[in-house]
């Protein structure tokens, strides 16, 4: 709009507005993503359009959906059940073996993309539990404000790496 107002009442609230979009005190811009690639693809196509075409500062990233780290998961589901006494039926451990295979994929794909932001944002980071329910209620809200306002994760320095290719 200030290229095309010069002048007058349009050209004085343009500047405004642009000295408010460049001020970091005043303006940034979260970027909210999900830890999966093509999310991070975008989200770091993202960044560098916002940083260098724009000039407006980041605020922390936002990692959403996060799913929880579960150390058992490469443990064998026979050998957890009877540690706790309990005698799987062949369809219980083969939904268990499943479950379990589809879990450690999920968490491998999480810690690769993971990796990547870090490589590849120089953003601080916060990062969202995932919640497994159709409807967000009190309790979900609460534990996603907590999550915001924890501290975030500082940004890995990796200059060499912003901006190269996926």
């Amino acid at each position: 709009m200030g290229e095309v107002a010069t002048s007058g009442p349009l050209s004085v609230q343009a500047d405004e507005v642009t000295e408010m979009l460049v001020d970091a005190d005043r303006t940034q811009v979260m970027i909210v993503t999900l830890p999966e690639e093509t999310p991070v693809n975008e989200a770091i196509e993202l960044h560098a359009d916002v940083t260098d075409a724009l000039g407006i500062a980041l605020a922390p990233l936002v990692v959403n959906g996060c799913w929880p780290r579960r150390d058992g998961l490469g443990r064998p589901t026979t050998t957890a059940a009877r540690d706790i006494g309990v005698k799987l039926t062949a369809a219980q451990r083969s939904a268990l073996v499943a479950s379990s295979r589809f879990g450690a994929a999920r968490l491998a794909v999480q810690s690769e993309q993971l990796e990547r932001i870090a490589r590849q944002l120089p953003l601080a980071r916060l990062e969202l539990p995932r919640l497994p329910t159709p409807r967000l209620e009190s309790p979900d809200l609460e534990r996603l404000a907590a999550a915001l306002v924890a501290r975030p994760t500082p940004p890995t320095r990796h200059p060499a790496h912003v901006g190269d290719e996926q």
